[in-house]
């Protein structure tokens, strides 16, 4: 919208085709009804001064009245006002517009504008727009300075002389913070929904590309929003997507879910369109809410065997795995599949949710199963995955073993006696000799290594996963900058990096001094 200070400065115009003079409506004749006036090029009476029959609004505002509209006895806190309006820009000279400036800074941007600025942005001004609608709380009429809004009754339509500009606005409605106290219509998903108006389109669907406007209501926040989300319905905050697919286009209800950290939302919505989108080509499995009771509890994670392979090979948690695979929430959502992609995923078992790697640790290849993880198992506190339990049917086609660990040093806890050291600490022995030029700082390197922390537990290692690490030697912690560079193609290096050189002030296996084994197999500049 662009009423409200600061964009209405970039609308001035020092056209010189935009400073005739409007014409002036004569007040004994009748005012066009509100259904010609979303056509209408020109204003009903000049921009640049009111008439002499004009009121004045608390605000100091000049207005006439085009329509009466219906007093309200009040409204309720939280309000939202619907408003239809034409704007004209007044039609001041330069100076005029420079003292107004001055005397009315914009206090929107986040940083200064100059005069000159918003001139040589404008556009050109005292042309009609479109009688467009939208949406205002009570309070943000007030600090937008359109408070004179509040005094309208329903229906009513104003010509108001505002600052720098003329505009004719129609309060539609007032829309209040909906309760549960009417009839509820549907409930899906556990989401209580009141139906305002009646859709006579097709019924949105999770996987649409949904266009709707929504306002909301919670004790922390209230928002107006007006988007398009979809296809696959995002997991949007407060669970709004439960409420789009109880609802069918043109369709006006009131809502009540519930946000993650348990408060209460109402909302309001209006489906305006619907735009079908091709459905998952795997089915949603029938007991999708919860696992059935022939379902094994293993872990924390529900196991149901759908079909047998005719293998005894089953991964450990440090192997690689080949798997086709479905993913959905307890609502039936699907969100990830390789079924569909028609192309199998492979991934180190550890590298991937807990619940996975406890999960496809009780299968062997052939098999196919499906999973309900808990949420404490899945994404738990990771914004933008899929929350709650998760439920996954998974066929194991193929397992890949991982090579055997490295076995752990015996000084893992603080270097021996013998090992070298350097000027910022770095201790180090070699274990391996190579030969050729050794890499500087700017070096891209690739390198097998391991490391181990205070606890002599294996915590990292490009060995376990089978295949090398490649990086820039100036993209590492310092140690492995100046480690590296002690070290030619071929050698085998142990170090033993101090915290001030390795993950300073981190919590977790990265905490304190730290052992590498590093192999240096080759470098690029």
């Amino acid at each position: 919208m662009r009423i409200g200070l600061a964009f209405l400065l970039l609308s001035i115009s020092c056209s010189k085709s935009h400073r005739e003079t409007m014409p002036v409506a004569d007040d004994s004749q009748p005012k066009p009804r509100k259904a010609d006036r979303n056509n209408r090029e020109t204003p009903l009476y000049d921009v640049n001064a009111p008439p002499q029959t004009a009121l004045t609004d608390l605000e100091g505002n000049s207005y006439v009245i085009l329509d009466a509209g219906v007093p309200h006895q009040g409204i309720g806190e939280g309000a939202v006002a619907v408003i239809k309006y034409h704007e004209w820009d007044k039609n001041i000279d330069i100076k005029e517009q420079k003292k107004f400036l001055e005397k009315h800074p914009p206090t929107t941007h986040n940083e200064e504008v100059s005069f000159e600025d918003l001139m040589g942005k404008a556009p050109p001004g005292s042309e009609s727009q479109p009688f467009q609608t939208t949406y205002f709380f009570q309070d943000k009429l007030k600090s937008d300075g359109l408070g004179f809004v509040l005094s309208m009754g329903v229906g009513e339509t104003r010509m108001v002389w505002w600052r720098m500009q003329a505009i004719e606005v129609e309060l539609v409605e007032w829309i209040t913070k909906p309760t549960k106290n009417a009839k509820i219509t549907s409930k899906k998903f556990g989401v209580p929904v009141v139906t305002q108006v009646k859709g006579t389109g097709k019924t949105a669907n999770y996987y649409d590309r949904i266009k709707f406007r929504a306002l909301k209501w919670k004790s922390s926040e209230k928002k107006i929003l007006s988007k398009t989300i979809g296809g696959d319905c995002e997991e949007q905050a407060d669970n709004l997507c439960d409420v789009l697919e109880n609802m069918a286009e043109g369709e006006t209800a009131w809502a009540w879910t519930t946000s993650d950290s348990g408060e209460e939302v109402a909302w309001h919505v209006e489906v305006l369109d619907i735009e079908a989108n091709e459905r998952p080509k795997v089915a949603v499995p029938i007991d999708v809410a919860a696992p059935p009771p022939d379902a094994t509890k293993v872990n924390g994670v529900f196991i149901k065997k759908l079909s047998r392979g005719n293998t005894t090979i089953s991964p450990n948690a440090a192997d690689t795995v080949k798997v086709h695979y479905t993913g959905w929430t307890t609502k039936g959502r699907q969100f990830d599949s390789s079924v569909d992609r028609g192309s199998p995923a492979s991934f180190p078992l550890n590298r991937v949710i807990p619940g996975w790697t406890e999960g496809l640790q009780q299968l062997n290849v052939g098999d196919k199963a499906r999973l309900w993880i808990p949420e404490e198992l899945a994404y738990k506190g990771n914004p933008g995955s899929p929350q709650g339990m998760l439920v996954f049917d998974v066929e194991l086609l193929e397992v890949v073993v991982a090579p055997k660990p490295p076995t752990r040093p015996k000084h893992y806890k603080k270097a021996p006696r013998n090992a070298k050291r350097t000027k910022s600490g770095l201790r180090y022995l070699r274990l391996k000799k190579g030969k050729g030029p050794r890499p500087t700082a700017d070096s891209y390197v690739t390198v097998h290594y391991s490391m181990w922390d205070q606890t002599g537990t294996l915590a990292d290692s490009s060995v376990v996963r089978g295949r090398p690490a490649k990086f820039g030697l100036n993209q590492v912690i310092k140690g492995w900058t100046e480690a590296v560079q002690l070290m030619r193609p071929g050698s085998k290096y142990r170090f033993w990096i101090p915290e001030k050189l390795a993950y300073e002030g981190r919590d977790g296996p990265k905490k304190g001094m730290l052992t590498f084994d590093i192999e240096l197999i080759s470098f690029a500049k």
